[in-house]
């Protein structure tokens, strides 16, 4: 009450940067796979990819789990994808070159992106037509942490 003495904490800048920038969703993507490894498991942190000196694209995750290519894109919220959408054509394009075998779309929210946002599930559907040997994985909340 009024004597009583208060908890105060500062959380580490890295942690807060982390969460300011939605870092969480790409770390606990990469986490599911490295827990799903048999073997082996690597990962980068995100990068950006340059064409002709500029910004193109920028990758949220590029890991290889047991001999394959994973990479992907992680959002807080389906509220977002929009924003990746306009720049589908990019992703494809890199897509062609990185040649993965799993392309991952993941969020926090409780439903899975390809079925909160058609204009994801029909380019993750045009992108199978093309390539029908990457798998496609969209994981939600639950599968990023277990049931919560």
């Amino acid at each position: 009450k009024g004597d009583d003495p208060k908890v105060v904490y500062d959380l580490n800048e890295i942690i807060f940067q982390c969460f300011l920038n939605n870092g969480d969703v790409p770390i606990l993507t990469l986490d599911y796979f490295r827990k799903r490894a048999k073997e082996t498991f690597m990962f980068s942190p995100e990068f950006k990819i340059y064409k002709n000196n500029q910004e193109y694209l920028e990758i949220d995750i590029a890991s290889i789990r047991d001999g394959k290519i994973i990479i992907g894109e992680c959002k807080k919220t389906n509220e977002n994808w929009d924003e990746f959408l306009g720049k589908k054509n990019r992703f494809s394009e890199i897509l062609e070159i990185i040649q993965p075998d799993i392309v991952v779309f993941s969020t926090l929210d409780k439903q899975r992106p390809h079925e909160a946002n058609n204009g994801l599930a029909k380019f993750i559907n045009e992108i199978q037509e093309k390539h029908n040997d990457i798998e496609f994985i969209n994981l939600n909340r639950e599968d990023l942490l277990g049931g919560t």
